[in-house]
């Protein structure tokens, strides 16, 4: 079997981020869209570039939800990379012409 050492020059640490997919993924098998409908709150806690956020609602509108008619309000993330933390709140922006509430941190 084949390891890697810590000596290795090809290991690489950084960031990792769920892939949109994935966040596709769970938003329609788990339930986590009709949870959020139905008056829970969601929060990604290592959100990153809101992958998963952004899921949730690119899922709604596909099923038909209009924008204003989606609860933006209850989705909350924490990121502690600034650059990252940003990024959720302009791609929102672009992809859907809607503000996020600063209460995500």
């Amino acid at each position: 079997m084949n390891t890697l050492n810590v000596s290795d020059k090809t290991l690489e640490i950084g960031t990792i981020f769920t892939p949109f997919e994935w966040g596709t993924f769970a938003v329609e098998q788990f339930g986590i869209f009709n949870k959020w409908i139905g008056g829970a709150t969601i929060f990604d806690p290592t959100m990153g570039e809101g992958n998963l956020l952004i899921s949730l609602i690119e899922y709604g509108i596909k099923n038909g939800h209009p924008i204003n008619n989606l609860p933006t309000e209850r989705l909350y993330g924490a990121e502690l990379n600034t650059t990252h933390y940003q990024k959720i709140f302009k791609s929102v922006k672009e992809k859907f012409g809607l503000d996020l509430p600063k209460k995500i941190s």
